[in-house]
C-alpha cells in the first residue's frame, strides 16, 4: 500500500468544498462577466499584503486589517480562477509569487527589530531555503512554504511566531522531503 502524502492539492479541495457550501461562485461569475478578472483581485491582495508590511511595528490595526485582507482574497483568487475557468500560468505565478514576496518582506521587516533579528533571520533563511528545494526539486505544484509566523504577528507575537516559524520549516522539510524519497525509491 502507497503511503500518500498531504499536499496543496488536498488544501484545494477543502477550500472548494468550503466555497460550494457558501455559495460564492455566482458572485465570482458575475464579477467575471463585468470584467474583473481573478488577476486582477490576485494583484489587489498582492497591494493590500506590502501596505500590511509597510504598516507592521508602526500601527498594529491597519497592520491586521491590510494583512486579513490579502490572506483572504489570497484564498479568494484562485478559487474564482477555477470557477470562471481563467487559470492560466501568469496567474499561479502571481499568486505564489506574491505569497513569497509578501512572507519574505515581513520576515526581512523582521530583521530590523533589534530584538527579533536573530530569529528573524534564521526564519527568513529557512522559508527562502525551503523555497529553493522546492523548486529545485519541482516540487512547488505539490507544496509551498508557509507564512505561519505572520497569524502570531496579528496578535503581537513576533517571538513566538519567529520560534514556531522556525520549527515548523524544520519539521516540514524532514517529512516531505522523507516521504518524497520514499516515493522515488518505490519507482
Amino acid at each position: 500500500m502507497q503511503k500518500r502524502i498531504p499536499t496543496l492539492d488536498v488544501l484545494y479541495r477543502y477550500k472548494e468544498k468550503m466555497f460550494t457550501h457558501l455559495r460564492v461562485e455566482p458572485f465570482f461569475k458575475a464579477l467575471d462577466q463585468i470584467g474583473i478578472r481573478p488577476n486582477m483581485m490576485t494583484l489587489v491582495s498582492l497591494g493590500f499584503g506590502l501596505l500590511a508590511v509597510r504598516y507592521l511595528f508602526f500601527d498594529q490595526s491597519l497592520f491586521i486589517m491590510l494583512f486579513l485582507a490579502n490572506r483572504l482574497l489570497d484564498m479568494l483568487d484562485g478559487y474564482m480562477a477555477r470557477c470562471c475557468q481563467r487559470q492560466s500560468k501568469l496567474g499561479n505565478l502571481l499568486d505564489h509569487g506574491g505569497d513569497l514576496l509578501i512572507f519574505s518582506a515581513l520576515l526581512l521587516k523582521s530583521c530590523f527589530q533589534f530584538d527579533l533579528a536573530g530569529l528573524a533571520a534564521a526564519a527568513l533563511g529557512m522559508y527562502i531555503g525551503e523555497f529553493l528545494l522546492l523548486s529545485t526539486k519541482r516540487e512547488l505544484h505539490r507544496k509551498f512554504p508557509t507564512g505561519m509566523f505572520a497569524f502570531f504577528y496579528l496578535f503581537n507575537w513576533f517571538r513566538t511566531g519567529l520560534i514556531v516559524q522556525i520549527a515548523y520549516q524544520v519539521v516540514s522539510c524532514i517529512f516531505f522531503f522523507f516521504f518524497l524519497h520514499h516515493r522515488e525509491d518505490n519507482r
